[in-house]
């Protein structure tokens, strides 16, 4: 007998998503603003200053990506069928980030980068008259 097909409805997974996520950041905001040096110290580390300068553009992306993995592909069907059960969310996530992450990098590289150029067209201290 084999293991029950999952609903493609995500449930309680995009709102335990958005709040664990909304929490996390909501600590370390308030670590960093108590002046705690362990965690500007471990923010500075490369893997999330690497992350962090595609943070915007992974922050547009990762959305897309997930819904057209589980609408679309039906992936978190597919790793289900062929893994253990408490391997399935965590394969998924790290497939969904790695994707996102690509998407996110060629975006910067091929649009933020050239629009960041344009900044030096534009005398942004300024006010803008109406």
């Amino acid at each position: 007998m084999g293991q029950s097909k999952v609903d493609a409805n995500p449930g309680w997974l995009p709102l335990f998503s958005e709040f664990s996520t909304g929490m996390f950041t909501n600590m370390v905001i308030v670590l960093i603003l108590k002046g705690h040096k362990s965690v500007n110290k471990i923010l500075s580390w490369p893997v999330f200053t690497f992350v962090g300068q595609y943070g915007y553009s992974f922050y547009l992306y990762h959305y897309p990506v997930c819904f057209y993995l589980w609408q679309e592909v039906r992936l978190f069907d597919l790793l289900r069928n062929y893994m253990p059960n408490f391997l399935t969310l965590p394969v998924f996530t790290l497939i969904a980030f790695i994707i996102s992450m690509i998407f996110a990098m060629i975006s910067w590289h091929f649009l933020e980068v050239w629009f960041l150029k344009l900044k030096v067209l534009v005398d942004y201290r300024k006010p803008v008259k109406l």
